[in-house]
């Protein structure tokens, strides 16, 4: 009898973990939240001038692809307590194209940048 709950519960918790991978929990909740993601970011993006005069375009730009990686891991981390390797990939990515960017653009503090994301990494 024992046996045949917990292989319900098995059973049960398989069923949600499929149709979360197949995108079947798309809710009104889901909806609400990637939209006030996206229009944070876009008042971060009219702020960030206004509020760090002094950095440029590039700091800023850079700090949007943090926010628009950030959203969608903060919510799959919130719902399943996990991150994805996916996701921490696709950070990786985003950081080596603008690392490269960085390196021709002249950084003055590419250097610093490097090593405290070295120390960080651990």
């Amino acid at each position: 009898m024992l046996r045949d709950i917990d292989d319900q519960k098995k059973a049960s918790v398989k069923e949600v973990e499929d149709s979360q991978a197949m995108g079947d929990g798309l809710s009104l909740a889901v909806l609400i939240y990637s939209a006030l993601c996206v229009l944070l970011t876009v008042v971060i993006a009219v702020f960030l001038p206004k509020i760090y005069p002094d950095n440029s375009a590039w700091v800023n730009v850079k700090r949007m692809i943090l926010l628009a990686v950030i959203w969608p891991i903060a919510y799959i981390d919130f719902k399943t307590l996990r991150i994805p390797n996916l996701f921490v990939v696709y950070g990786l990515i985003c950081r080596a194209i603008i690392l490269v960017f960085e390196f021709f653009l002249g950084n003055p503090y590419i250097w610093v940048s490097l090593l405290s994301e070295a120390i960080a990494a651990g």
